[in-house]
């Protein structure tokens, strides 16, 4: 429920409103539209569509299901290798957003070289593989923090799934949504404590945080293209800085990953 109250005295606008969930940003998130599908664009090796539905795509014996409604996404499940992909494009309004699907790999004859990744503007930001099968065995909600491409400007959002032989694995896909202005259900305390500086960097790059509790943080940079440069786990912190020479980095735009159990920040870093 939205409720807006818009009062105007002389040059004044004062805009009140609340709101009882966030907006989401894909449309069609369930993939209800079906195939062709209006919103969603979708590519095949071998098949005429990855949006399925029972009728159009049958079940894999009874595995391969929807999550909800009638349409989901499935990726892999060919005799010979495979890639498919669905794919939309919004815009990112700035600040910080959060992408959040669910997941089902309900088989995986393949090696680990099949994977399910979500890319954003063809950078890689999430992947599984076959060799994570038990971890997806049922649907399971998965959260990405995007706000490193909360910046105002449209970018592409792909779900790709590769099979790289004839051995069947199955990526289930269903229920996107990306939303902004929102860390998630709770808030993600990590990625509220977190300066880096300089930025753009050209010397040295330092990455002040600090956390509620102990915890270990994972530090990781890495290239546009998901290449890492730089990895580090620290152990049982609250307060650190961490401070990486990036003297020798080619110019361009990286990532900067902090993992923590008190939640998970990115950054975009210029190096110049």
């Amino acid at each position: 429920m939205k409720i807006a109250i818009n009062i105007l005295i002389g040059t004044l606008l004062l805009v009140l409103s609340t709101s009882s969930e966030a907006q989401n940003l894909i449309l069609d998130p369930g993939f209800e539209g079906g195939t062709p599908n209006g919103y969603w664009s979708e590519s095949s090796s071998n098949f005429p569509n990855v949006i399925c539905s029972l009728g159009s795509c049958g079940n894999c014996s009874g595995s391969c299901i929807p999550r909800s409604g009638s349409f989901f996404v499935w990726l892999g499940g060919a005799t010979s290798p495979e890639m498919g992909t669905v794919s939309q494009t919004i815009t990112f309004p700035n600040g910080p957003t959060v992408m959040k699907f669910w997941l089902l790999i309900p088989t995986a004859m393949g090696s680990s070289s099949d994977y399910v990744r979500i890319e954003i503007a063809g950078n890689v930001v999430f992947t599984a593989n076959s060799g994570n099968a038990s971890d997806y065995s049922n649907y399971t909600e998965v959260e990405l923090d995007l706000t490193a491409y909360g910046d105002g400007n449209p970018h592409t959002i792909t779900v790709r799934g590769v099979q790289n032989s004839s051995s069947i694995t199955h990526f289930i896909i269903d229920d996107i949504s990306v939303e902004a202005g929102t860390i998630g259900i709770n808030d993600n305390y990590l990625n509220q404590h977190v300066t880096v500086y300089p930025n753009p960097a050209s010397k040295h790059l330092n990455i002040d945080f600090f956390l509620d509790q102990s915890s270990a943080v994972s530090v990781e940079l890495q290239t546009i293209s998901g290449a890492t440069v730089f990895q580090k786990q620290l152990q049982g912190v609250t307060t650190a800085r961490e401070q990486l020479d990036v003297s020798q980095l080619s110019k361009g735009i990286y990532l900067l990953h902090l993992q923590s159990e008190e939640g998970n920040a990115v950054r975009k870093v210029v190096i110049d």
